[in-house]
């Protein structure tokens, strides 16, 4: 593994590490493909611990892995905003051919380098969750070094049948973590009316609805940043992220210069912010789903009235994080978020 993998993969995982740790989870070690690691932004297949996760921390096992996987920037921050951080228990990956026992060894063996990488990152309160068999070796040296291992027995890494089992124990151990979830989410509805939060700073912007709004002849790139430059320098907005959907996505992509001045815009660190849902899903279904599992709220002039009429249960939940917009002279007027402005 060459030095410029190991930065590469140092780098993605320092952008998504919390200010403060409360869960760490320590897996193997880093895959030999150079294209795929937990914390890399895009990973299209062999990403089966970052997606049994997300379904767990998002209470619905029924997510498409299509859908976890295009958002996956956004779940990332999420899962560093909750206070979760995974390493691995080795730095480089395991040799290709190697089984069990000689995985046990080489874990053993870097046990006090791993002990070394951990110690700056958490306190004496800090969660760990050993995954996998092997790492769960690692549980006397760091019970003897004062480190707070919660699981008491090896977990099953989540491939094939042992999903099952991953999420049962995982949920045991992050029950703790769901009941401080429920509680915020009850805070926050009863303080909702304050003007003295600021939930509404967190943003999934229904991107096709903004670029065709008061268009006659197909989607506007400007609209599109626009939005996105007012919400975070007007309105002050923290996470902003803007779904369009395949349509949309294949008419700008035919006026080419168009095309080029939205990649150009979300490139970099920006590119996160750009979502494209997934071809053949419904556009609506799509933005109130990752609204949902992220706690974000929407901005879309769309009554998603189908969705509401196949789902009345959640009409209610859906309206509370409903804010409509209106782009007027060069300006993004959201009603909704007036108390929040810089």
């Amino acid at each position: 593994m060459s030095d410029n993998a190991i930065m590469d993969r140092e780098k993605a995982r320092l952008k998504y590490k919390p200010d403060q740790i409360k869960w760490l989870l320590i897996a193997e070690a880093p895959p030999n493909a150079t294209d795929r690691y937990f914390y890399f932004d895009y990973v299209f297949d062999k990403d089966v611990l970052f997606v049994e996760l997300m379904k767990i921390l998002c209470e619905n096992d029924n997510l498409d892995v299509a859908y976890l996987r295009q958002c996956k920037p956004l779940l990332l921050r999420q899962f560093q905003k909750d206070g979760f951080f995974l390493v691995d228990s080795v730095d480089e990956p395991m040799p290709e051919d190697s089984k069990g026992q000689k995985r046990r060894r080489i874990i053993k063996a870097n046990s006090l380098q791993l002990i070394d990488r951990i110690k700056p990152l958490i306190d004496k309160e800090t969660r760990i969750i050993l995954i996998k068999s092997t790492v769960f070796e690692l549980y006397p040296v760091l019970i003897q070094n004062g480190f707070n291992v919660i699981n008491k027995g090896a977990i099953e890494f989540p491939l094939y049948q042992h999903r099952v089992k991953f999420k049962e124990k995982i949920m045991e151990l992050l029950e703790q973590y769901f009941e401080e979830k429920e509680k915020r989410k009850k805070e926050g509805q009863e303080s909702e009316s304050s003007e003295k939060t600021d939930p509404l700073r967190y943003i999934v912007v229904d991107g096709s609805n903004v670029a065709n709004d008061g268009l006659k002849d197909g989607p506007s790139v400007g609209n599109i940043i626009l939005a996105y430059e007012q919400l975070k320098g007007k309105y002050g907005c923290q996470e902003v992220y803007m779904v369009i959907g395949p349509g949309q996505i294949h008419m700008i992509r035919n006026k080419e210069e168009e095309y080029k001045r939205l990649r150009a815009f979300f490139t970099g660190e920006l590119s996160k912010y750009l979502i494209e849902s997934p071809g053949g899903d419904n556009d609506d279904k799509f933005v109130i789903q990752l609204a949902f599992d992220v706690d974000f709220n929407i901005l879309s002039n769309d009554q998603f009235r189908d969705h509401i009429k196949q789902h009345p249960e959640l009409a209610d939940k859906l309206k509370s994080k409903l804010l409509k917009f209106k782009i007027a002279n060069g300006q993004l007027v959201v009603p909704g978020l007036g108390n929040f402005a810089k």
